[in-house]
Formats: structure tokens, sequence, C-alpha cells
């Protein structure tokens, strides 16, 4: 009984804490500069090659610099996923989560917007600070190519023998 008590206080004190289920710390956060928006800082760590097409993808989040108010919420971060393209020196945005000042959640737009050169100088600083930035340990690289590929079956291979034959020695 006095565990059901204990239980259902400590539910109740987490619910008058906003977002707190919601908020996610984020990983140690690299200052870039300012944006038109607000300052803009990536988390290095998250920091990967997407899928192998050739471009990097990096989290970043936006403190911003004028709160915005939607539908009853004040929008204080965005947290934003950037594509970086280091041969061509492009950028692209690809989604962006909205977030009120304690992390509650408020929302998140996707977009594939075209690749473009950076925009604000911040921007031109993470593009230098995510190709300047050292590639993962050649441990995580991949194994070289075989001279020659493996051969390929189409599925399991059974090879049946004739009944009463026993292979010759």
């Amino acid at each position: 009984m006095l565990r059901n008590i204990r239980k259902r206080l400590i539910l109740a004190l987490l619910a008058l804490l906003p977002g707190l289920v919601h908020a996610q710390e984020p990983d140690a956060l690299t200052s870039v500069g300012a944006t038109d928006q607000g300052a803009l800082a990536l988390e290095m760590e998250s920091k990967h090659k997407h899928h192998g097409h050739g471009y990097q993808r990096v989290q970043g989040v936006v403190e911003l610099r004028e709160p915005e108010l939607e539908a009853g919420r004040t929008i204080t971060k965005l947290e934003v996923t950037f594509d970086f393209d280091c041969k061509s020196r492009q950028v692209r945005t690809v989604q962006t989560t909205r977030r009120t000042w304690s992390g509650e959640y408020a929302g998140t737009t996707y977009s594939r917007e075209a690749w473009r050169p950076p925009v604000a100088d911040a921007e031109a600083r993470a593009l230098r600070l995510v190709c300047l930035a050292p590639e993962a340990s050649p441990s995580d690289a991949p194994a070289p190519a075989r001279s020659s590929p493996p051969p390929r079956r189409s599925g399991p291979q059974v090879i049946m023998m004739p009944k009463g034959s026993s292979p010759k020695p």
C-alpha cells in the first residue's frame, strides 16, 4: 500500500514538470555563430555520412533570438537536421523540430529543399567545420573489395543423393 502511494506521488510530481518526459539532452554542442533567427550550434557527435550518398548529415540547434508564439506555446528553440555536401560546398535543411523553453515538443516540419550555397555566415562556418572535421576512424571504414566477387546463389542449395548410394571415398 505504501508503495502504491509513493508511486502515485512521484507520478504526480513528474506531471507538474512540463516537458520533462519529452525533453532531450543534446550532445555537446559546438557554437557556430549567429543566423538571422538566432544562435546556431552543431552536435558534432551526430555527424555521419548519410547512407553513402556523399554528404554529411549533422544535427543543429538554433536558440531563437525572438521567441515565436505558435498554438499558445512559446517556441524558443529549433532542432534542425542539416545535410552538408563537402564537394560542392552546399547545404540543405531536411527537418526542423520546434521546442518550447522547457523542451516540450511543438511540432516538426520536413523539407527536401534544393541544395544551396550557405546563406548566413554561420552556415558557411558550419560547412567548413563539418567538412574539415576528422572523418570516422579507419576501423569504421568498409573492408577493401576482393579481387573477385563471391559466386551468387539464388537461394539455399540442396544436393540430393539417389537412394541406396553412398559417397565414394
